[in-house]
């Protein structure tokens, strides 16, 4: 019991002497609030680095019809900038056009020579080969077609690339 008391009691000793070593309060400084109006413009001399910097081009060949930025416009990402001639272009989608609806036409003369071809060779009154070129012409007008339908896509493709964009919101540094 003895040995009990002394340990509890030097425990509580040393507790004690442990909890009396704290660190000093931190120092605070103390100023006086003013309030002063400032400058509005203020000269500055350095160096401006920009976060990002794009010279911007387009994909497409032609010449420039409209610029609809200066030196120093704000811009925001996706604003038209810069847009290029189009007319040839625009000539070349009508040509384009016009020719899927010749193909269209052609397809559908080519069909109805194709079938009547296929009764008279199941008739027996026309001969292989006369059929066989009336297959090759109806498919081969199909191709022709798709094959304007896809020039028709490329031309749209360049006449939506023929106006160049802002890659990102910013200013205008240089023409």
């Amino acid at each position: 019991m003895r040995i009990l008391f002394i340990c509890l009691t030097s425990f509580f000793v040393i507790s004690s002497f442990a909890g009396a070593v704290e660190k000093p309060p931190a120092k605070v400084v103390v100023s006086q609030i003013s309030t002063d109006k400032i400058a509005r413009f203020q000269t500055f001399i350095g160096l401006l680095y920009y976060e990002r910097v794009s010279r911007v081009s387009s994909e497409v060949a032609g010449l420039v019809k409209k610029i609809d930025v200066k030196t120093g416009d704000r811009i925001r990402k996706n604003e038209p900038l810069v847009w290029l001639d189009i007319e040839m272009l625009e000539k070349e989608i009508q040509i384009q056009k016009n020719m899927i609806e010749q193909a269209d036409l052609r397809i559908s003369h080519l069909k109805k020579n194709h079938d009547r071809m296929e009764r008279l060779l199941k008739k027996d009154n026309i001969r292989e080969k006369d059929y066989d070129d009336a297959v090759f012409e109806y498919q081969s007008s199909l191709l022709e077609r798709q094959a304007a339908l896809t020039t028709l896509e490329k031309l749209l493709i360049r006449k939506r690339k023929s106006i160049i964009y802002a890659p990102f919101s910013g200013v205008i540094l240089d023409k």
